[in-house]
């Protein structure tokens, strides 16, 4: 398989990584891991922040004074911890708050000169993470895996969580298309639609639904983007998709089941159960709503979710819910849980760096990096209306590896 790194793969291997070059890799990792588990992400991550202090390479933080993204990455990162002043479980609130150390991804890895080899290292490790992961679910299916067993009722998740991987795959899958058309990862295009339709055949044998409905809304305009002026290869590739699409319908037990699922949770819930997966969501959102009429500027602070909506369930200003579903309150929503936690400040910060890195990246929309970081907010976007994607490793730690692709020209 030919590869276009550069002048070619040997030269990238063999030439003398410089200080960049390793700190590329070091994220590329956090790209890798997310198919897996925290625990490697969270090393890799430590030696990326360890390497990018010892090395010096924090000096150059002070060039991006210019950005407005930075500004706001970081007013974000100041914000969320003063808020947890007022949280009533602080240690629960302290948890949460780790997460901004992924907004650290995002700063740091924005110092990086980026160049079209560097870029191509970062989305081959994120595909090396996503196929391996593969390779691993189908030796469970047919039981050759020594150390885990498949599991029948998450399907073709391998190491990774059904919901996470289809948020990570899913941009793949479209840079992929992406990839057949331009090569500009690989020579041939038959590489990139093999890795692509491998990629879709496990997103339907998941329980995944939030992936296949992050696919099933991005795909179509992605592919106008991607064969706008070649109005016959759109039109083709737009009736790929719909007989794909009742293919997997057809002939997948996951998806038949899962979003029948879906419209028999909503016919319990409008009829006074809603101890169901799509029911509970409804529950949590209306408590987030309420939390966010009373402490709508600075939110009730993070941890502070849980405890709220116990006792508005306890009031019965919300739908009650079994006891036994208490383990499951979350926002289940990551602008929800930023209004919630953080208020409409944090909130505003939040969208307003989102809208900021999607303008980025749409003035060069044509170019692989940016065409990259399109798909990467799109799905992020997409699936943070159902699960709160910002404080999942697995989900936002690919995401900032992705943002922090700054001014590159490939």
């Amino acid at each position: 398989m030919e590869l276009n790194y550069g002048k070619n793969f040997q030269d990238m291997v063999v030439t003398k990584l410089s200080r960049e070059d390793i700190l590329v890799v070091l994220l590329g990792l956090q790209m890798f891991w997310a198919f897996y588990t925290i625990a490697f992400s969270s090393i890799s991550g430590g030696l990326f922040f360890a390497y990018f202090i010892f090395s010096g390479k924090w000096k150059d933080l002070d060039g991006l004074r210019s950005k407005s993204w930075f500004w706001l990455a970081l007013a974000i990162m100041y914000w969320a911890p003063t808020t947890l002043l007022w949280s009533i479980d602080k240690i629960s609130g302290s948890n949460e708050l780790r997460s901004l150390w992924f907004y650290g991804l995002l700063l740091c890895g924005a110092t990086i000169r980026w160049t079209d080899r560097r870029v191509r290292i970062i989305l081959m490790m994120f595909i090396a993470g996503a196929m391996t992961n593969f390779i691993v679910a189908i030796m469970e299916y047919i039981d050759i895996w020594p150390l885990t067993a498949y599991d029948p009722v998450q399907g073709l998740v391998g190491y990774s969580y059904r919901v996470f991987l289809g948020v990570d795959t899913v941009p793949l899958i479209l840079f992929m298309l992406y990839d057949i058309k331009n090569k500009f990862l690989f020579s041939r295009s038959v590489y990139p639609a093999i890795i692509g339709t491998l990629l879709i055949f496990q997103i339907a044998l998941t329980q995944g639904r939030t992936g296949q409905a992050i696919l099933a809304i991005l795909l179509i305009p992605f592919l106008y983007l991607i064969f706008e002026k070649y109005r016959k290869v759109l039109v083709l590739s737009v009736v790929s998709v719909f007989i794909i699409g009742a293919v997997s319908v057809i002939f997948s037990p996951f998806i038949q089941v899962r979003w029948l699922h879906v419209v028999r949770d909503i016919y319990d819930f409008y009829n006074g159960h809603p101890d169901t997966d799509v029911g509970l969501r409804f529950v949590f959102w209306d408590a987030a709503f309420h939390m966010a009429e009373s402490h709508i500027l600075f939110g009730v602070g993070p941890g502070s979710f849980w405890d709220y909506t116990v006792r508005f369930i306890k009031a019965g200003v919300i739908p009650h819910i079994s006891s036994g579903t208490w383990g499951q309150i979350e926002p289940h929503n990551s602008f929800l849980a930023y209004l919630t936690s953080y208020g409409l400040i944090g909130l505003s910060l939040f969208v307003g760096l989102i809208v900021v890195l999607w303008r980025r990246a749409w003035k060069s929309r044509l170019r692989p990096a940016s065409y990259f970081q399109l798909a990467m907010i799109s799905s992020f976007v997409v699936g943070s209306f159902s699960d709160v994607m910002i404080f999942r490793f697995a989900c936002v730690a690919p995401f900032m590896v992705a943002m922090a692709i700054n001014n590159v020209k490939c």
